[in-house]
């Protein structure tokens, strides 16, 4: 592998607030963590140097102080302006003394934190998921990809905000609720057309993988009743798609460990519920055989859904990883680095 197949950064992040970039954060920068998870709100933390001289007169002072809530925060990093690591609003501001110069700390987080501010008590009637998803999100101004059901059902919100309510819908379906590059996304992963190559020899400063055969079923078991055709709603499922790779289900089989894992909750109402819940959980099981945390230098173009295909490892354990979870850090002592964690259906075993 050459360096020209790695797209790595290793340079100072930049600041752009209220859509303007400031050489004046980014100059006094101390570090930064950006917190990308696969479902649910991104969030950042960025700490500075809160203290300027003015070299006209001598006199100095505080250097951040028309910072506000609110205020769009920007975190970039690489050659491009386009496509931030983050993007959000400041919705704490701190300040530290006691150790050298006043430092100021801004803690940010995506659009997605307005719906976790409105809690309710209602009923969403005859309406399809995908719909309640809509009218739930549409107040963010965000264009939308949702795609999760078309069941027609009645859906009940119970003193929940709404993101917690979002996420409760979702978790059945195995389905994930983010932002992703200004767009709110709640549909199925997909393949990444450009797996980001990583050498253990190489990029990668630390490496861990496991395989590990607990808690995972043979099969998912999701049981109800419909109570407008007065009949049982039970399915079953064991279908993992993927390659040839030995899956867990494989291997559960050989050593003679295979159960059946049953999902109580969420009750199913109908049939068609209970097949796609079914379907929904061995799949968060089943993707979860193979998982990991990986620490690389910085990428500026990693996301969650986004997939890495490891190299200079065993045999066994090569191949692609979707990422489930990404960091984002900075310090002066460690650069930009890239903290991941993965996972994968099956091995090469």
């Amino acid at each position: 592998m050459t360096e020209e197949n790695i797209a790595t950064v290793n340079a100072r992040p930049r600041i752009r607030l209220q859509n303007e970039l400031r050489p004046e954060l980014n100059s006094s920068l101390l570090d930064m963590r950006i917190n990308l998870p696969l479902s649910g709100m991104a969030n950042a933390e960025v700490r500075f140097v809160n203290w300027r001289s003015n070299s006209a007169d001598g006199d100095a002072d505080f250097a951040f102080q028309t910072i506000e809530h609110g205020n769009r925060l920007e975190i970039l990093a690489g050659d491009s302006d386009a496509d931030p690591l983050f993007s959000g609003e400041i919705t704490a501001i701190e300040e530290r003394y006691g150790e050298g110069a006043p430092q100021l700390v801004l803690l940010a987080e995506d659009l997605l934190h307005h719906l976790a501010r409105i809690r309710h008590n209602r009923v969403f009637e005859d309406m399809s998921l995908d719909d309640v998803i809509t009218s739930l999100v549409r107040d963010l101004g965000l264009e939308n990809d949702i795609q999760v059901s078309q069941l027609q059902s009645t859906w009940h919100q119970m003193n929940e905000s709404n993101l917690a309510f979002i996420a409760r819908l979702l978790a059945p379906y195995d389905v994930s609720l983010r932002i992703d590059n200004g767009r709110l996304r709640a549909k199925a992963e997909e393949p990444d057309a450009q797996p980001e190559p990583l050498h253990a020899q190489n990029n990668i400063q630390h490496l861990r993988i496991a395989a590990d055969l607990n808690h995972q079923p043979t099969r998912a078991q999701v049981k109800g009743f419909d109570l407008g055709t007065d009949a049982d709603s039970d399915s079953e499922n064991d279908d993992f798609p993927g390659a040839s790779d030995t899956k867990a289900t494989d291997m559960l089989q050989d050593l003679s460990w295979g159960q059946t894992e049953i999902f109580p909750q969420p009750f199913a109402r109908t049939q068609m519920e209970a097949q796609d819940w079914a379907k929904g959980r061995f799949h968060q099981k089943a993707k979860r055989f193979l998982y990991g945390d990986i620490l690389c230098s910085g990428i500026a173009g990693m996301r969650v859904g986004r997939e890495v295909e490891l190299q200079g490892v065993s045999q066994r354990l090569q191949g692609k990883y979707q990422v489930v979870d990404c960091q984002h850090c900075f310090d002066a002592q460690r650069g930009y680095i890239t903290h991941l964690k993965v996972q994968r259906g099956g091995w090469s075993g």
